[in-house]
């Protein structure tokens, strides 16, 4: 009796694991399922087990206490919380599916215009319809009477294209054109489970120091608490500057005036042998200027070296001063 009384056990044990297992697998085949059909399924299959363990009376009171044998041994618990992860792990598969992708769209736009104030008023004009505004600006002057500027403008992601149609119509002529989407979607959300997880550090880490006692475990916990907020306040941080960057588009516009022409003023050869004298003029000049700033930044080298040469010229002369000391020496010990 206890042989056939520990078959019933295990392969009830095996059964409901089967069911378990069958059943997740028909949730993960079958999505566009409705609830009610999953439960009837699941009903239909307790059905079938309590048909396979017998319809009498004595059969289903065997049942109970089977099942209560295994409440005791822990295997329904087990199962259970198997069937909760795996509908856990359903649940964070279909969330997965339905996260927005999240896309930072850059744009750089370089364009010849006619008139460089008008066409900076219609730029804002068409980054306050939109619902941007402008977040940096420069104008130059790279020739007289000729603007050049570039403008920073942010605009939110949904009219990113409207923009940049609008904004090329205001050009004469389109110099250079790059468009750049960077996806983050798996940063961002890598980032909100992480910070899920810091957070729920944290108040594990202040409900530990509640019950610290001696001043070293409170200094402990502090100091874990402490670099667990650091890490929390980085990461939303750096989420809140991707949900910025994904929700406004960011368009760098560099427009200019046409520029001059470079030709002579007259023409003809005599207008280039002029250029070429001007030219020559103006490389002697360059050469001119590279010396005297070798000469006056050289100064303490060429000092240095006018000493080392008088040194040198001292010795010299001093050498031949004792040499003709020598034989005047030598020509009087000579004589009788």
């Amino acid at each position: 009796m206890k042989k056939l009384y520990w078959a019933l056990v295990i392969a009830m044990a095996v059964g409901i694991a089967v069911a378990c297992g069958q059943l997740s697998d028909r949730q993960d085949k079958s999505k566009e399922v409705s609830e009610e059909s999953i439960k009837t399924e699941s009903d239909d299959e307790r059905s079938d087990l309590s048909v396979a363990g017998g319809g009498s009376e004595e059969k289903s009171s065997k049942a109970k206490a089977i099942a209560a044998t295994l409440s005791e041994r822990g295997v329904l618990s087990v199962l259970s919380r198997a069937g909760a992860a795996g509908g856990s792990g359903m649940t964070e598969k279909k969330s997965e599916v339905i996260k927005t992708r999240l896309i930072i769209k850059t744009a750089q736009v370089s364009c010849e215009v006619e008139n460089y104030d008008e066409t900076i008023k219609s730029v804002t004009a068409i980054t306050d319809s939109l619902g941007g505004f402008i977040s940096d600006s420069k104008i130059e002057y790279p020739y007289p009477d000729v603007h050049r500027g570039t403008v920073e403008l942010r605009v939110p992601a949904e009219h990113f294209e409207t923009a940049l149609i609008r904004l090329k119509t205001l050009s004469k002529k389109i110099e250079s054109e790059r468009i750049k989407g960077s996806d983050v979607t798996e940063e961002f959300y890598d980032l909100e489970a992480r910070l899920v997880n810091k957070k729920k550090a944290e108040a594990r880490f202040q409900e530990i120091l509640k019950t610290a006692k001696t001043v070293r475990e409170i200094l402990d916990v502090e100091r874990e608490l402490t670099e667990v907020r650091e890490e929390i306040e980085r990461m939303e941080g750096r989420k809140r500057f991707l949900a910025d960057q994904t929700s406004f588009s960011t368009i760098t516009l560099t427009v200019h005036e046409p520029y001059p022409v470079a030709v002579s003023a007259s023409g003809g050869f005599w207008a280039t042998i002029g250029e070429g004298f001007k030219e020559g003029f103006v490389g002697f000049a360059h050469v001119l200027r590279v010396i005297i700033v070798i000469l006056i930044a050289g100064i303490p080298f060429w000092a240095l070296l006018f000493f080392i040469g008088w040194l040198i010229v001292k010795l010299i002369k001093r050498s031949k001063r004792k040499k003709v000391v020598a034989v005047a020496s030598g020509t009087v010990n000579l004589q009788p």
